[in-house]
């Protein structure tokens, strides 16, 4: 066989090997990045530990479009496996309801291929760490999906249970097809929803609280705000049930305990117990849910929605009993009573609020009882939040609404980016609709 022939009088030099030595480009990956980014994706209701920089796209986005929208207006060809693949190395992806997954099980089944462990402890695992923390998370997900089970089931006199959550990404105006609208920086809308569990929807309405970020933000504070709305609705009752996801920055915070303590003690109501029961991270599917669903088939189905007003009356008819409470400026405070940290040290046992699974407010007690787990022989612990000077000020002749700081003006939006968005919209709205954009309040 003749491998290679050269000439006697030519001196023959071997090439350098040039493995590993290519590099790709990165001008693709940028163009899609800033295609990517110019839907301005934000962030969720949720400052999850385990994702702190995951960012959303609007529910009215989807991939195929988006990969579509690129190869349309850019100069670049790219494939769509590529597009997607650049979008999940960004930590973005899109708000899908119901489709949220438990990143403990998750986490527990790679370990199981990994490790050939079975998903049942048995002698080979019974000392792995990882193999014992699932087996607890999924026995405590079991504990509280049966105790919210039995919640709903019957109906006691004078009580109501609500599964509590705040719906995810809206952003208006919803015109679907209008690049011009999709690539600007719309508003955002909140809906933190109380659906009644089980058999009290046949006696109560979902109410929803509704508001935008002209208004006000969503901090705890302003979830907190929402709460106090809703109580105050249910104030003749005797006993309030709310069942709850594990968001420490919104649902589950010291000082959001200490104001429902100060309510339940206040004379603004008659409730003599409150209730909170929070679900195992990864497993807080709910009533809400299922009417945050109602609210998107609305918002796909049943028309354009342009304004707040719009979302305020497709929330309204999304079920057939709805209450929706509108929140105004006036409606959004902050308390001068919060928990230190010297305080929760004072305690015994010292309550940690990652732990906490189960809290009961009742009237006429300024300590509330808590417990770290949902099941019936939970032992159960008492804290007193307030320090001893706080202890003096809410005993005699205390009145809540002089410690609330409320918010006297709607907190606005920035000046240019109301410019961008009227300069977007105006041409494309009926004069009723652009108003609402035009008087909506700046920002200081």
């Amino acid at each position: 066989m003749l491998y290679r022939c050269t000439d006697a009088d030519v001196e023959f030099k071997r090439s350098t090997s040039r493995r590993g030595k290519h590099k790709r480009g990165t001008a693709k990956r940028e163009a899609v990045q800033a295609h990517i980014l110019s839907h301005n994706p934000t962030i969720s209701h949720y400052r999850r530990e385990h994702a702190p920089n995951r960012l959303y796209l609007p529910s009215d986005l989807c991939e195929k479009r988006m990969h579509q929208e690129f190869s349309e207006t850019c100069n670049m060809k790219v494939s769509y496996a590529f597009y997607c693949r650049v979008m999940k190395d960004m930590n973005i992806s899109l708000v899908k309801l119901g489709h949220e997954q438990c990143e403990c099980c998750v986490a527990a089944i790679q370990h199981r291929k990994q490790s050939g462990h079975q998903e049942q402890l048995t002698e080979q695992n019974f000392s792995c760490a990882v193999c014992v923390a699932f087996t607890q998370h999924i026995r405590a997900a079991g504990e509280s999906r049966s105790a919210y089970r039995e919640d709903g089931e019957i109906v006691s006199p004078k009580t109501v249970v609500l599964a509590v959550d705040l719906q995810k990404v809206i952003q208006i105006p919803r015109l679907e097809g209008l690049k011009s609208v999709v690539f600007s920086q719309r508003l955002l809308a909140f809906n933190e929803t109380f659906a009644p569990v089980g058999k009290y929807s046949q006696k109560y309405p979902v109410i929803a609280c509704v508001w935008d970020e002209a208004i006000s933000g969503r901090s705890a504070y302003d979830i907190l705000s929402c709460f106090h709305q809703v109580l105050l609705r249910f104030k003749d009752l005797d006993k309030v049930t709310l069942w709850l996801d594990n968001c420490s920055a919104q649902n589950k915070n010291w000082n959001f305990l200490i104001h429902l303590t100060l309510l339940i003690n206040s004379s603004l109501v008659q409730l003599k117990e409150v209730v909170l029961k929070y679900f195992e991270s990864g497993h807080a599917f709910m009533a809400a849910d299922s009417f945050h669903a109602a609210v998107e088939k609305g918002m796909h189905h049943g028309g354009l929605v342009i304004t707040t007003p719009d979302f305020i009356s497709v929330v309204g008819k999304a079920k057939k009993n709805v209450e929706v409470i509108s929140l105004y400026p006036n409606d959004f405070f902050q308390s001068s009573i919060t928990v230190s940290q010297y305080t929760l040290n004072l305690c015994r046992p010292r309550p940690y609020i990652e732990a906490i699974k189960k809290v009961v407010l009742k009237k006429g007690s300024y300590e509330f009882e808590y417990s770290s787990s949902l099941g019936t022989t939970a032992p159960i612990n008492r804290c007193n939040l307030f320090s001893k000077k706080q202890q003096k000020l809410v005993i005699d002749n205390f009145d809540l609404d002089k410690t609330l700081k409320r918010r006297k003006s709607p907190c606005g939006i920035d000046k240019d980016r109301k410019t961008t968005l009227l300069n977007t919209l105006r041409p494309l709205l009926e004069e009723t609709k652009a108003d609402f954009w035009t008087n909506l309040p700046e920002s200081k």
